[in-house]
């Protein structure tokens, strides 16, 4: 029996443990970035949840706190029916499984270790983002699991934790941290080994034809998948050479033109070298009028270096904009790790209102080779027969059969009616194709949207998920632009975002739509609403420029008027700001219903704001009890560096001129007193102690007379 008595005495005073192991558990997964987790909610349910445990014990029911916390907060999630209590239920009732398996006696004593030593890589990983308490709640169960480990019982295990805690409390605190420095430097170099390792495996079974699942990375295929898994190694090396790229860019790697419920197929084998749009660039330039000037409002030439990293593929992935190639070995075979090349290509300004004028003016028939040759010398000081022949040009620019990328095989009388209504007041091709891509933009990102299978993917994300990734937005539109008249391919490659660096990630590889304009050629779009749009990247420049010569009128003509005036900060070309939200048609939606407030409601809100109110005002009370003990505790040396620390915080936002004499006197005299202290070494007495007081008292007074 008295052994019983002692088990259960020890059982009861270990929860002082659970909960300091819940607080240290609150503060790392809050320093890890998940804001939802309150530690005023989240320690009421762990509080609740122990109880639970203790009912459970008096009953001789212990098999089932699990059981009983699961249930408690699954009706406690019904009632409240909040997203924040209810991370912070799901949170508490995690620690509870956590400590249900820290003691199973079979592996309690290495399992307190482990918890322990995750606990703390975690520490030191996030030191300064760990809140003070977690931190001490931290130390006091390591010590705790020590005791376990060797198999000592002192004072049922809750001494070493009592006496962290008071030593915690009058330890004088440093200003600045320990960074842990060295150990972060181990431990970030121990992971990056670690994962070129499994870089390194994955991209060698992805060789022998062994991977399999759906990843975010390039894909050579159009085929519909499931949703993606993703993927951050490192696929490309994209490296300017001047630094001179202003925007983000589309890099290529093939198109498809075939549809089917399968997705996309039929790689486009018509597409010629990347010459084609650069004859039909610089015609359209000619037509729209746009001199040196303009013509550097909108674009730039960039020449950048390429080499292959974690990638295998048939493709040479450019910028869709490359007009030169050079280094690259087309042998038929699988380029691969290594595998390097130079692209000089041009960075276009799509979202500028140059851009609109120049798909509004871009026009047949096309000027003579001649005519070009002399104008993009004019305009890019480039050589234009340095980049492709007579007989290539007149090629690029020869009236071709678009007829392949005009199949509307998948277009159904829903989604026909839909493009319809969406393009009704387009003046042009180019400015459907930006209604239908505004359009598709309110549609909900998802990457774990699964349409394969499906017998029309496309009307299922159009009417019924509403929700898909870059695979079913590109296909979407590539569908409702050839049912707009509109030629249309399916393209694949990467959206290289950020200009600061050169590596192109698994995770950028993405899927976009592009459409053939008249006289301008092939311009993408970016439908999928997770990634910015053309106007958002934007340089705006040019939109206060006023031509000042006639002859310059006089050879733009009144193209010169589709740019208004602005002050450089417009964005004049928003095709959602002229889109008229349409009703999608057959489209189920839940309709959300308010919110009745009734009595019992109010009283369950009313009880938790008193309780946190009662928690709030405990705490409070408990930290100025604490402050007060440690200050009486503290040598006369460390009174005075502790109130000469308040005393200049309110220096700071004092006009010291403005003080009284008598008031000014006494604050030199402590200034004095404290520099001969802190850098003399003299002894603090208790009569400047006192003068610091009294001038922090004084301080505040008029302060708080200034601020009213």
């Amino acid at each position: 029996m008295a052994e019983n008595k002692i088990s259960t005495i020890k059982y009861y005073m270990t929860f002082p443990v659970y909960v300091l192991l819940a607080v240290a558990f609150a503060g790392v997964i809050k320093a890890a970035g998940i804001d939802d987790i309150d530690i005023g909610f989240f320690l009421c349910y762990t509080v609740v949840d122990l109880m639970l445990m203790i009912i459970c014990k008096l009953l001789d029911f212990e098999r089932w706190n699990i059981v009983a916390s699961a249930a408690i907060t699954l009706v406690l999630a019904l009632v409240f029916r909040d997203k924040l209590l209810f991370v912070n239920m799901l949170a508490a009732f995690l620690v509870i499984l956590i400590i249900c398996i820290l003691n199973i006696k079979k592996i309690r004593r290495w399992s307190w270790a482990l918890a322990m030593l995750l606990l703390s890589a975690s520490w030191i990983l996030n030191s300064s983002n760990i809140p003070r308490y977690a931190g001490i709640s931290l130390v006091m169960l390591i010590f705790y699991s020590i005791t376990i480990l060797i198999k000592k019982d002192i004072v049922y295990y809750l001494a070493v934790p009592v006496i962290i805690a008071i030593i915690t409390i009058f330890i004088p605190v440093y200003e600045k941290p320990c960074q842990w420095t060295y150990v972060k430097k181990m431990l970030n170099s121990a992971g990056s080994f670690l994962g070129k390792i499994i870089d390194e495996g994955v991209y060698l079974f992805e060789g022998l034809g062994f991977s399999g699942g759906n990843y975010s990375g390039y894909s050579e295929s159009g085929k519909l998948s499931g949703g993606i898994i993703g993927n951050d190694r490192e696929e490309l090396l994209f490296e300017d050479r001047y630094n001179s790229r202003k925007t983000m860019i589309y890099l290529k790697g093939r198109s498809f033109v075939s549809m089917d419920k399968n997705g996309m197929s039929e790689k486009d084998i018509s597409e010629p070298t990347k010459k084609e749009w650069f004859a039909l660039f610089m015609n359209a330039l000619y037509h729209a009028g746009f001199d040196k000037n303009e013509a550097s409002f909108l674009s730039n030439i960039v020449v950048s270096d390429v080499e292959y990293r974690y990638l295998r593929t048939y493709d040479t992935i450019v910028p869709l904009t490359t007009f030169d190639v050079s280094g690259t070995d087309d042998n038929g075979k699988k380029k691969k790790k290594g595998y390097k090349y130079t692209v000089k290509y041009f960075v276009i300004d799509y979202g500028s209102p140059y851009f609109k004028r120049l798909a509004d003016g871009s026009q047949m028939p096309y000027e003579s080779y001649e005519t070009i040759v002399e104008y993009t010398r004019d305009i890019y000081s480039i050589n234009l027969d340095d980049i492709m022949t007579k007989e290539e040009y007149e090629a690029a620019i020869s009236k071709k059969d678009m007829s392949i990328y005009l199949d509307t095989g998948m277009a159904t009388d829903r989604i026909t009616a839909l493009t319809d209504e969406i393009i009704k007041d387009a003046d042009s091709d180019y400015e459907k194709a930006r209604m239908i891509e505004a359009y598709l933009r309110q549609y909900e990102y998802d990457d774990s949207v699964d349409l394969s299978g499906k017998d029309n993917y496309v009307e299922d994300f159009l009417f019924v998920t509403q929700k898909g990734y870059c695979v079913h937005y590109a296909s979407a539109m590539v569908l409702m632009l050839r049912i707009a008249g509109i030629p249309s391919r399916y393209s694949v490659g990467y959206v290289h975002d950020n200009k600061d660096t050169s590596k192109v990630l698994g995770s950028d590889a993405h899927a976009w739509p592009e459409a053939y304009i008249e006289g301008l050629g092939w311009v993408p779009f970016e439908p999928t609403g997770a990634y910015k749009t053309a106007e958002d990247y934007t340089w705006k420049l040019g939109l206060n420029y006023v031509k000042k010569t006639d002859e310059s009128d006089e050879k733009s003509g009144e193209k010169a008027d589709d740019i208004k005036e602005g002050n450089g900060d417009e964005n004049y070309h928003k095709p959602d700001d002229e889109l008229v939200e349409i009703p999608k048609p057959d489209i189920s939606k839940k309709d959300k219903e308010d919110k009745i407030i009734d009595g019992s409601f109010i009283k369950k809100s009313a009880a938790y704001a008193a309780l946190i109110i009662g928690a709030l005002i405990c705490v409070t009370i408990l930290f100025y009890l604490i402050r007060y003990n440690r200050y009486m505790h503290m040598t006369s040396e460390q009174k005075l560096t502790e109130n000469m620390k308040r005393v200049f915080k309110i220096l700071e936002n004092t006009d010291k001129e403005k003080l009284e004499p008598k008031l000014k006197k006494d604050l030199e005299a402590l200034i004095d007193s404290y520099r001969r202290v802190r850098f003399r070494g003299d002894a603090a007495d208790e009569d400047v102690v006192r003068l610091s007081v009294k001038v922090y008292k004084m301080l505040k007074d008029v302060g708080s007379v200034r601020k009213k």
